[in-house]
Formats: C-alpha cells, structure tokens, sequence
C-alpha cells in the first residue's frame, strides 16, 4: 500500500495499482485540459513535461504527479512519438494557447 500525503493534504491509503492509476490518470486529465491536436505541429516532449508539472500545481495535485518516465509512456501510448537529437518530440500535438477554441467541457449552454 502506498500512503500519499502532497503538501499536508492527506490522500489517504491506496492499494499501489490504485496510486498507479490515479497518477496515469492525471496525464489523461491533463492532455485533455492543455493540449490540442495539431497535425503540423511537432512539440517538445520537455515543454510538454513542464507544462504538465505546472498544471499539476495548478490543480494542487502535485502528490499525485507522473514521473517523467511514466509520462512518457503514457504520452507515447496516445500519440506518435518521435527521437530526433536526443530528444522526445510528439507528433501532431502542441500546447493549448487561449486564443483557441474552449475545451468542449467549458462551453456553456445558452440560458433558457
């Protein structure tokens, strides 16, 4: 079991396939927020990485954060993934920037 304690906030007792989830989770949960596909776009997989860490602050979820490594994989399961120089580069996807389109979750419903 792996007890999980990120800033004073107590995450409570979880078995280690459930930490694990939870922390594979977050990469889904932060792709969704911050990344947009973009088939001309080649991004940086250390850009992508820090922005990724950074909206885990944000969301003050920073216990619960994916190793790089573990980012990695997750990242290179969902996207084309390239090595070019020495480095990871992602295929396709770029960072969200906020003159685009809302997240489809943000949208809100005309009032009736």
């Amino acid at each position: 079991m792996v007890e999980l304690d990120a800033g004073g906030l107590a995450m409570g007792v979880m078995t280690t396939a459930q930490w694990r989830e939870a922390v594979a989770g977050t990469v889904g949960d932060w792709a969704e927020a911050r990344v947009i596909e973009d088939g001309q776009e080649i991004s940086h997989s250390g850009r992508l990485y820090q922005d990724y860490m950074a909206w885990m602050e944000e969301q003050r979820m920073l216990g619960r954060r994916a190793s790089r490594v573990v980012w990695g994989k997750r990242m290179g399961a969902a996207y084309t993934r390239i090595r070019s120089s020495g480095t990871y580069k992602y295929v396709g996807i770029r960072l969200r920037q906020e003159s685009d389109p809302p997240v489809v979750a943000e949208i809100q419903a005309p009032e009736i």
